[in-house]
C-alpha cells in the first residue's frame, strides 16, 4: 500500500514541527527550507528534502506552505515553479500569515492551473506547533478542504473550514484581536 504523501515549503520553528507530526502520522513528507540546518534537522526527522519548491509537486499533491512574508509566499508558489509544476486537482496551503489580497491572487492564479489554495494560518503559538494541537483556519472552497483537511489534522487540533479564500486571514486577524484586547485588559487590570 502506498503511503499518503505532503510537501512542506518552510521547515522553520512551526513548519518543522507541522512536518514531524505529519511524518508521525504516517505520511511520506517532501520538504525544504533556505536555511540548511533547517533541511538537517527535517531530514533527520523523516523529511525526504528535495532540491527546489517546484520539485516538491513530484511527489505530493498537497503542498503547506509556512514562510514569513506575502512575498515568499508568491515566490515559492508562482516564481518557484511549483503551480506549474502541480497536477490538477492539487492544493496549496498557505499556513503563512498573509493578507486577504495575496491569499485571493493565488486562488486566481491557482484556477487558472487546475490547483486548489487554501489560506490555513495557525494559532496558539511555538507550544502547540510542537505538540500538534494547533488551531487551522481554513479558507477555500470545500472541496480543497476536503482534500488537505487529513494533512492539517496531523499537527492541527482543531482544523475549520471558516469559508471562503481569504477568510482563513481574517479569522486567524480577529482571533488575534480578541487575543491582544483580552491581554491589554488583563494588564490593566493587575496593574
Amino acid at each position: 500500500m502506498t503511503k499518503p504523501t505532503a510537501g512542506f515549503i518552510g521547515l522553520g520553528a512551526m513548519g518543522y514541527q507541522m512536518a514531524r507530526h505529519v511524518v508521525l502520522k504516517g505520511f511520506d513528507v517532501y520538504g525544504i527550507d533556505v536555511q540548511e540546518a533547517c533541511n538537517a534537522r527535517a531530514k533527520a526527522a523523516g523529511v525526504h528534502i528535495v532540491g527546489s519548491p517546484a520539485a516538491i509537486a513530484e511527489h505530493a499533491p498537497i503542498v503547506v506552505v509556512m514562510v514569513a512574508t506575502d512575498t515568499q509566499v508568491m515566490d515559492v508558489v508562482v516564481n518557484s515553479g511549483l503551480l506549474d509544476r502541480l497536477g490538477k486537482g492539487s492544493v496549496i496551503c498557505v499556513a503563512s500569515s498573509c493578507s486577504v489580497d495575496t491569499a485571493r491572487e493565488l486562488e486566481q492564479i491557482g484556477a487558472g492551473k487546475g490547483v486548489g489554495i487554501l489560506d490555513t494560518p495557525v494559532v496558539l503559538g511555538q507550544e502547540a506547533a510542537d505538540d500538534g494541537t494547533l488551531t487551522v483556519f481554513c479558507g477555500g472552497s470545500a472541496e480543497a478542504f476536503g482534500k488537505a483537511k487529513p494533512v492539517m489534522q496531523a499537527f492541527g487540533k482543531n482544523v475549520m473550514h471558516v469559508g471562503g479564500v481569504g477568510m482563513g486571514q481574517l479569522t486567524k486577524t480577529i482571533n488575534n484581536m480578541l487575543l491582544w484586547a483580552c491581554m491589554s485588559a488583563n494588564y490593566e487590570a493587575l496593574k
